[in-house]
């Protein structure tokens, strides 16, 4: 498989502009915000970061198809990532790995090909139904109520991203941990337990030495803690803590730009501040947003995304005060 670098280091593509020969691959020409662009992170594994697309998607070339990580957040610009697999190679996609049950990691699976075959943890269906699938159901009567002027005003840009989207259930799940033998690799599949999400995974591709998160790292960005979603912060960061201590080389986090075990460690020593600090107020009476404007300029100023921050800390505050059993 190694010809597909090769080739696209020889070939200047229409549409495309070719940055380098080293380990990249072309970059798509898309406007800065309406991605995505392609890295070859190690052999026949690609990186699809997609600025405006959700989550993360990553894909690996075999030769008996592609599996592709995460599904993007709408069809059409998931679309889009699926013709930069068809730059690569002419195998099609014949897997697809849900690292959770967020919008932005499951919407786009509409635009990857129907026959596809969808694999995920055995909570994810519960909580699309529970989390997902009604806000697209209130989306469509809202259209059915007030008609497609009144959305067009009320959603702008994102009016026909919405209107394209159609959640596609799992087709295979797994309770603990799975293999998934594709062609000559192999992927693995790990369930933590309640982190992100009751549903979250991490996807381990041992013959690339490189793991996909999911969100289960934020990349430079405030991660996404909700107890709607029964986060679980401590269990979060025992998490992060047992996976830095392997011998990975690179890591794609669920936001963010690729990078080493240095993400999983920020990550790690993020949750790890959060929880002391938010720990110090465990009798406090000052409100949420109190709280969490004093420990944000004192720990987290750097992070992008802050509008998570408050969820984050009350959160972390309810784990802590929750009685024991």
């Amino acid at each position: 498989m190694k010809k597909h670098a090769s080739y696209l280091c020889l070939v200047i593509i229409a549409g495309l502009v070719l940055v380098s020969c080293g380990n990249e691959v072309p970059r798509q020409v898309f406007e800065p915000g309406n991605g995505p662009y392609l890295n070859m992170m190690a052999e026949d594994l690609y990186f699809v970061e997609d600025f405006d697309n959700g989550g993360n998607i990553c894909f690996l070339v075999s030769e008996d198809g592609v599996l592709v990580v995460d599904a993007g957040y709408y069809p059409g610009p998931t679309a889009r990532v699926d013709s930069l697999i068809n730059i690569v190679t002419d195998q099609p996609v014949t897997k697809i790995i849900y690292t959770h049950c967020h919008t932005d990691h499951v919407g786009g699976a509409a635009g990857w090909p129907g026959d596809a075959e969808i694999t995920a943890h055995e909570n994810l269906p519960s909580n699309l139904r529970e989390f997902v699938i009604p806000d697209i159901d209130e989306f469509r009567n809202e259209l059915a109520k007030f008609g497609e002027d009144s959305l067009k005003t009320k959603y702008g840009d994102l009016f026909s991203k919405k209107l394209s989207m159609e959640i596609r259930m799992p087709d295979e799940l797994f309770q603990h941990n799975k293999k998934i033998k594709l062609g000559e690799y192999t992927v693995e599949l790990y369930y933590p337990g309640p982190c992100h999400t009751t549903d979250n995974i991490l996807v381990y591709f041992p013959d690339q030495n490189l793991i996909h998160t999911g969100d289960l790292v934020f990349n430079n960005r405030h991660p996404f803690i909700s107890s709607t979603y029964q986060a679980d912060a401590h269990n979060w960061l025992a998490t992060l803590q047992e996976w830095s201590e392997k011998d990975i080389q690179k890591v794609i986090p669920g936001h963010g730009v690729p990078g080493g075990m240095e993400l999983l460690n920020d990550q790690a020593g993020y949750l790890s501040n959060l929880i002391m600090a938010v720990e110090e107020y465990a009798d406090s009476d000052k409100e949420v947003y109190e709280i969490s404007a004093e420990i944000h300029s004192k720990y987290f100023d750097e992070y992008e995304y802050s509008s998570f921050f408050d969820t984050a800390v009350e959160t972390v505050l309810e784990s802590i005060n929750k009685p024991n059993d």
